[in-house]
């Protein structure tokens, strides 16, 4: 995959369900599509903070 081509997480993963929240981040529950098998895995999603940078 180059740098210039974007991929959604959608693309490889089910996700399912949350399993826990914190400050910066959600954990999710998530399936692996890869080949036609299934991995259980956790995902981890950070939240965008719109800091504004100093001028």
């Amino acid at each position: 995959m180059s740098s210039c081509e974007s991929r959604k997480l959608s693309d490889d993963y089910e996700v399912v369900d949350v399993l826990g929240r914190g400050g910066f981040s959600v954990v999710r529950r998530g399936v692996r599509r890869l080949n036609g098998s299934r991995k259980h895995v956790a995902i981890k999603t950070l939240k965008r903070l719109g800091f504004l940078l100093p001028e």
